[in-house]
């Protein structure tokens, strides 16, 4: 039972990954629910959370269908006239200033700041729009979470690749897989903090990312092997970076 309640803690985080990253695979989200109750089925015991499970793939089916309804609205626009509408949202709304000016101060508060990248991450997402000092921090710690949750999906394609890791690489990869799993839930547990404007817990809770990146990639070099995963180790440091950059600028 715990262990099956252990799985399910972190397949219920991936859940809301999921539904708060709206932009991903909607489809996807049936799936994890799914792995919670194939976990009791396996260790032979009842599952207490079966309606927690059917209201979380309902919800799934939903929001599929009004995105459907979303696709079918606007099928017929061409795509220079979608950009073009999205772009007057982004005036209209001053979310470009917003994130600029937030990305500018949170980089001149902090030298590590990188300000293209930060405002690279934050200004393509839909959640930025009327989003605060406040908002942009959680922003960021979701897009910590989901850049962790895309490592986890990268590592998990590199060992089903035929012929592909082997050895110390193999290793190395499994042990990043579950780091990076971790990564994702630390994400989303500062992002709740954040939320609740603990902010010194909150920072402490980011903090915790460094080390289990720094991890995997010292696994890579005890192996001996070159890490397929470096450009992700610098995104993640600095999605920690900024997040804790701009929680210091809420007032």
């Amino acid at each position: 039972m715990r262990e099956a309640l252990e799985k399910c803690q972190k397949s219920y985080k991936r859940v809301a990954l999921m539904f708060l990253e709206a932009s991903d695979d909607i489809n996807r989200r049936n799936y994890m629910p799914r792995l919670c109750e194939d976990a009791f089925i396996k260790g032979g015991v009842r599952s207490p959370l079966t309606k927690r499970r059917d209201d979380s793939v309902q919800l799934a089916i939903i929001c599929t269908v009004i995105t459907n309804l979303i696709k079918s609205r606007y099928k017929s626009m061409g795509t220079g006239l979608i950009f073009a509408v999205v772009g007057a949202i982004f005036l209209m709304t001053g979310v470009t200033g917003t994130v600029e000016t937030t990305c500018k101060e949170a980089a001149d508060s902090d030298k590590r700041v990188d300000y293209n990248f930060c405002v690279e991450k934050l200004i393509t997402r839909h959640d930025t729009t009327d989003a605060d000092t406040w908002g942009l921090a959680q922003i960021t710690a979701l897009a910590g979470a989901s850049n962790a949750d895309d490592v986890v999906v990268d590592i998990k394609a590199l060992l089903a690749k035929p012929g592909g890791a082997s050895g110390k690489m193999r290793e190395a990869l499994e042990k990043c897989q579950k780091l990076y799993d971790r990564l994702a839930i630390v994400f989303l547990e500062a992002h709740d903090i954040i939320n609740s404007r603990d902010y010194a817990v909150g920072k402490k809770k980011v903090a915790e990312t460094m080390p289990l990146v720094q991890l995997c990639e010292d696994t890579f070099v005890k192996g001996g092997v070159r890490s397929p995963l470096s450009k992700r180790k610098d995104d993640s440091v600095q999605l920690a970076v900024i997040c804790t950059a701009i929680t210091n600028l809420i007032k």
